[in-house]
């Protein structure tokens, strides 16, 4: 099992368990009917009281059945949503005014269950005011109806919007800080892939490429002189175990490169490959921020010198604000970008330097500058 799969296993399971816990408050909160349900039964045929018991348990039913399916509705387009809910809202609503006409002011309560739907299914500026409306309704059916209800129906149905609206306030925002969390990670995962092949696409294009021309050197030269295709086997054996050790580092995460070591490596390369270079002595002072991403320039620009350009010499120039690889070869050619280069720009583009390829009469001439 993986854990992706886990994971979705428990989520499935976590949502399950905290339907079932709403569920169970939904029914727990109709505690609060069962008062109005007795006096109603007291009454008996004689007092209609009957009719009181069997509305109060539709009025039960059609307020668990549309919070039961809250959820499902909020899932739904929004049209189709809204005309859903309102549908189910009236027929709570309905409802609970056939409670109140059998059973009179001793069920008000359904007035504050009947706000609770609306906070559940409705969006929250049309709940808001389904609210309000109910209050005032309640209001002046107490100032101007003769109703005998008290004032804590109104309390109630005012404390249970709030309360509700802030905790669906409080619900959203935490599922989308879930979800972006959840995207976050995703993005994560993606960017260290493409960071991982990069690299390996870097690390090994170049170090394969210095190897093939070291072998190809070697069997030219073992037969009249043996020496120094000994010496060009003993630089196989040390291009191999660097390339071994960058893809461990590559694996590891580790991601810098040093710009003297590279230019040192850039002279391995070309000499083997018979390019003449023309590079400084020593690395000039360059920020710290800026070694890595030239190191990284040079590798690629020197990577495709001997690959590709069929060039005779070599030049780079490297100051605090760019660094610059030209050679003599056949310059650029109309095909698309290789990994290489695209893996520059993005390296680049990071760090806030831009790349740029230009043809030369003849040969071919790379910058990577900062601004």
């Amino acid at each position: 099992m993986t854990t992706d799969t886990t994971t979705q296993q428990r989520a499935v399971g976590s949502a399950g368990w905290s339907a079932r816990f709403g569920l169970v408050l939904i029914v727990v909160w109709l505690v609060f009917l069962v008062p109005a349900f007795g006096r109603a039964w007291a009454t008996g045929v004689a007092g209609g009281g009957w009719g009181g018991c069997l509305a109060l348990i539709a009025f039960s039913l059609a307020y668990v059945g549309t919070l039961a399916g809250s959820a499902e509705l909020r899932r739904r387009g929004d049209s189709v949503r809204v005309g859903v809910a309102w549908l189910c809202w009236a027929t709570v609503a309905g409802l609970g005014v056939a409670v109140l006409a059998w059973v009179g002011p001793s069920a008000g309560a359904v007035a504050i269950f009947t706000a609770a739907t609306a906070v559940e299914v409705l969006p929250p500026g049309q709940a808001l005011g389904v609210g309000v409306l109910l209050v005032v309704g309640n209001e002046a059916a107490r100032a101007f109806g003769g109703w005998t209800s008290d004032a804590s129906v109104s309390f109630g149905i005012a404390a249970v919007v709030s309360v509700l609206l802030g905790w669906r306030h409080l619900v959203a925002r935490n599922h989308d800080l879930h979800e972006a969390r959840e995207e976050l990670a995703r993005l994560a995962v993606v960017e260290e892939r493409e960071r991982f092949s990069r690299d390996l696409h870097d690390i090994l294009g170049h170090s394969l490429t210095v190897i093939a021309i070291k072998a190809e050197l070697a069997g030219k030269v073992v037969r009249h002189d043996p020496a120094r295709a000994e010496a060009e086997l003993a630089d196989l054996e040390s291009l191999a175990r660097d390339a071994l050790a960058e893809v461990r580092h590559a694996v590891g995460g580790y991601r810098g490169i040093d710009l003297a070591t590279e230019l040192g490596r850039a002279q391995i390369a070309l000499d083997a490959a018979g390019v003449a270079l023309h590079a400084p002595d020593s690395v000039p002072l360059i920020p710290a921020d800026r070694h890595e991403v030239f190191a990284w320039a040079v590798r690629e620009g020197v990577t495709n010198v001997v690959r590709h350009a069929h060039a005779m010499t070599c030049r780079i120039s490297l100051d605090a604000r760019r660094v610059q690889i030209a050679d003599d070869g056949v310059g650029t050619q109309e095909a698309p970008e290789g990994n290489g280069l695209m893996g520059l720009r993005e390296r680049a583009h990071t760090h806030g330097a831009r790349v740029i390829v230009s043809a030369l009469n003849p040969g071919c001439l790379l910058t990577v500058e900062f601004a």
